[in-house]
């Protein structure tokens, strides 16, 4: 009795926080790389600056992304459909040339 009792105000919570904010909000607006620097825009358009990224994992539905500089390091989700094929290449051969420069 007091197990489903625990069990349905969970729910009930749960339910209340997903009915107030169903889409949870996306920290970054933008990644952008130009002349061998990251910037990374948050929504107060305050712009961070790395000098590097790395692939952490490439799990076939996404990829994390670490972007590491000047700024404190960010690893980013980054899903497939927000990336085109040439994209995900793009980013796989910058990261092998990355390491040759190193």
């Amino acid at each position: 009795m007091i197990l489903k009792l625990l069990l349905s105000l969970v729910i009930i919570y749960s339910l209340k926080v997903i009915w107030q904010a169903p889409f949870p909000t996306l920290p970054y607006l933008q990644l952008t790389h130009f002349m061998d620097e990251w910037s990374l825009v948050d929504r107060h358009q305050k712009k961070q600056f790395f000098d590097y990224h790395r692939i952490i994992l490439d799990a076939g539905f996404f990829i994390l992304l670490e972007l590491t500089g000047d700024s404190p390091r960010k690893v980013l989700v980054i899903f497939f459909d927000q990336l085109t094929h040439a994209e995900h290449r793009q980013l796989r051969l910058m990261e092998r040339l990355q390491r040759k420069k190193k």
